[in-house]
């Protein structure tokens, strides 16, 4: 992967499948019609399904080179089709029109494909240009823009250099935040030669494919942004630079001269993994503990005055496989991302009431991880304002009038608790909720009980009366955050 900085958006070039992406809007080069079957546009409708083909039968007339679809199977929010461009200027504008479709429309990412690099033929390099081009025009002179990142999606492994050398020419473009290669540098790797025989052309060309798609399918990169890694000594960089032979990765390392660290891991999911979390341990002894006072140690950076963000976890990690591993372990369902939501203001609330039940109680046994099953439509207010007991009766309110939560995932992700969007996803919140001291709920009750006829002390939760509990209702807001979001069919 490589990497530059742009008017405060961040530009990268990555290999890989584009259906893959989790970014707010992937981008589809595709004919004038919006029914191109062949390349990269077959693979994001038949990744996308029926329902995408249909929509964009419907948005084709009229339409001015550009339509905007919901996103169907795909991870992303939205999907804008081109039209395929054979002129390195038209590609600019093509391009320029998506990036602003995105600013009109508050998006914070976007996924683009090498765009004329394959019906269109025109050389990578041309095309990097272009493309670069084209987001200058758009985030260099717009001042309100809400693109964050920007995603140069390459399939081809050996089109990624002339992506890097356009990115090197360009980063005098913002001196100030230019990214520098620092100690770690990729090693170049051996490639792997596949000569193929069969019987026939279209024999060959079918092992061709499955061999791409094995590839694709098993390729995964993890980015570490931790200021933890200007503590790592010279033993420390080069034991990272030798994991590299060892463990068939690709690893780089970059840092800005605004005192931003990055480290980026590539190669197959199993080795990513491995290195990934040798890397963490070493962070982990190298770590200042005043680093992260108020917030999760874990928490990605968040712009100032940003007061809640969801971040997508990159699958293999090992926050992804805890989280994915507690959904699973009673709800076998197909799960397309897990979130993770940082909310400064909630995490705030929620720890200030775990500090006061731990000294009302006089233990610190209080706190589960739970589930919570969620429409669509209220996604946005719970990660921006967290669970809101007016909401409580809208589903069977049997133990009280409080915000109810499952131990297993199964429970939450009937469509009762977790109603489909319309395009058939489901949403579960994985919390951390202080359910403290509890006792049985009744119907009706408003607040918990006391915990005896001679204290006004009230219990902290209530439950179903079962031994154990399959589930915990709350009374107070601060009780519960909504750490991870599930999304899932």
């Amino acid at each position: 992967m490589y990497e530059i900085k742009m008017s405060g958006v961040v530009v990268q070039a990555v290999t890989g499948d584009i259906t893959k992406e989790t970014t707010d809007v992937i981008v589809n080069s595709s004919n004038s019609s919006f029914s191109l079957k062949s390349g990269v546009s077959k693979a994001i409708l038949d990744t996308a399904g029926p329902t995408v083909e249909t929509e964009c039968q419907q948005l084709a007339e009229p339409n001015e080179g550009m339509i905007m679809t919901k996103p169907g199977n795909l991870q992303c929010k939205k999907i804008i089709h081109l039209v395929n461009q054979t002129d390195t200027k038209k590609i600019q504008q093509s391009v320029e029109g998506a990036l602003k479709m995105c600013t009109q429309n508050n998006f914070t990412s976007i996924s683009l494909p090498a765009i004329g690099t394959g019906q269109g033929n025109i050389q990578p390099s041309e095309v990097a240009d272009a493309m670069l081009d084209a987001v200058v025009e758009v985030v260099g002179k717009k001042s309100q823009n809400s693109l964050k990142l920007v995603r140069m999606v390459i399939f081809q492994p050996a089109m990624l250099n002339d992506f890097h050398t356009t990115f090197f020419t360009r980063r005098k473009v913002d001196n100030a935040q230019q990214n520098e290669v620092i100690e770690i540098e990729s090693q170049d790797m051996d490639p792997a030669c596949f000569h193929i025989c069969g019987v026939s052309q279209a024999h060959v060309d079918h092992a061709k494919q499955v061999i791409k798609d094995l590839i694709v399918k098993e390729q995964d990169f993890n980015l570490i942004n931790d200021k933890a890694l200007f503590s790592l000594s010279e033993l420390e960089l080069q034991n990272i630079y030798d994991m590299q032979t060892a463990m068939d990765v690709s690893i780089s390392f970059h840092k800005s001269s605004q005192e931003e660290a990055k480290l980026t891991i590539e190669g197959l999911s199993k080795d990513v993994l491995k290195a990934s979390n040798e890397i963490h341990e070493m962070l982990k002894k190298v770590r200042p503990e005043e680093t992260f006072k108020d917030v999760p140690q874990h928490w990605d950076d968040m712009p100032a005055n940003t007061p809640c963000l969801s971040f997508p976890i990159q699958p293999q990690t090992q926050e992804h496989i805890d989280v994915l591993k507690q959904f699973e372990d009673t709800c076998k369902k197909n799960v397309l991302k897990i979130e993770r939501i940082q909310n400064r203001s909630l995490w705030g609330g929620f720890q200030i009431k775990k500090k006061d039940m731990e000294v009302r109680n006089g233990h610190q046994n209080n706190e589960r991880k739970l589930f919570h099953g969620a429409c669509h439509t209220t996604i946005d207010k719970i990660n921006e304002l967290g669970f809101n007991r007016s909401y409580a009766g809208k589903n069977a309110a049997l133990y009280g009038d409080g915000t109810y939560f499952a131990v297993k995932a199964n429970y939450s992700a009937s469509d009762t608790y977790s109603k489909p969007d319309p395009q058939g996803q489901k949403y579960v919140y994985l919390c951390r909720v202080l359910t403290g001291d509890f006792t049985t709920g009744k119907q009706g009750m408003k607040v918990p009980p006391p915990k005896s006829t001679t204290t006004i002390q009230l219990y902290d939760s209530v439950t179903d009366g079962v031994s154990p509990p399959s589930m915990f209702i709350i009374f107070h807001d601060n009780q519960a955050y909504p750490e991870y979001l599930i999304t899932f069919k």
